[in-house]
């Protein structure tokens, strides 16, 4: 089985989707991104790699509105 077909514990390819991701570093609460502009990055190390890409992780860090609001930020 190849590592695109081996299923992970959630059933799913561990390369089968694209996860952008905000991440609080106080409260480590993350929050989904959905990105025309990465969907494009995409395409474009794609077309200049050669590669199929199977998947991609960005994950940003921060602090989330709440925290910013606790903290006095």
């Amino acid at each position: 089985m190849s590592a695109e077909e081996r299923p992970t514990p959630m059933g799913e390819s561990p390369y089968s989707s694209h996860v952008n991701l905000a991440c609080c570093v106080s409260c480590h609460r993350a929050l989904d991104l959905p990105s025309q502009h990465l969907r494009a990055l995409d395409r474009e190390i794609a077309a200049v790699s050669g590669y199929r890409l199977l998947g991609a992780r960005v994950v940003y860090y921060g602090l989330c509105p709440e925290c910013q609001k606790r903290n006095g930020r």
